[in-house]
């Protein structure tokens, strides 16, 4: 089994930290928040929620294979506003705490892999 490391910009307490990578199966992005889910490569399915108060962009919580989102990584992940490119994958990196915050870090091309 490999260890996934968490990029730099996840803050959290390593004991606390959580990460499930797979392809995106949900995707509702709207004003306040980003509901996500994705089919792990472990055939679970796990769900979370980015909150972004005030605002429908959710940018500041995403990564894009590890660096910073950019204004124009938005064509990799979604095919219109608010509407994922089917197959897409991602890892989501969750601190098991109250109220942490969850950073998704897109993987857009990544090739699938098959659960074992």
């Amino acid at each position: 089994m490999n260890r996934l490391a968490p990029p730099p910009s996840v803050e959290c307490d390593r004991n606390l930290l959580t990460s499930w990578t797979g392809v995106v199966t949900e995707y509702q992005r709207r004003l306040g928040e980003t509901r996500i889910s994705i089919h792990t490569d472990y055939g679970t399915d796990e769900s979370a929620t980015l909150k972004h108060e005030g605002s429908d962009d959710p940018s500041g919580s995403f990564l894009i294979f590890g660096r910073p989102f950019q204004p124009g990584d938005w064509r990799r992940i979604e095919a219109a506003p608010g509407v994922i490119i089917k197959g897409v994958r991602a890892t989501a990196w969750v601190c098991e705490i109250a109220n942490a915050r969850v950073v998704i870090d897109w993987r857009p091309g990544e090739p699938a892999i098959d659960s074992p």
